[in-house]
């Protein structure tokens, strides 16, 4: 599958297929992404790793 940009902020995707999430762990963050049956982009977050989670 090609990598490609996610939507801008002026523009929407609707997700097609199955959505494919994954979470990468760290010591002080966790970063967690998802991507639709085609491949594209849906989002990304960034999240603090503290004991209250």
């Amino acid at each position: 599958m090609a990598n490609k940009p996610p939507a801008t902020k002026n523009e929407s995707i609707v997700a097609v297929g199955e959505i494919t999430a994954g979470v990468d762990t760290h010591l002080d963050f966790h970063v967690a992404a998802a991507r639709d049956g085609l491949g594209r982009h849906l989002g990304t977050a960034k999240f603090v790793a503290t004991q209250k989670g």
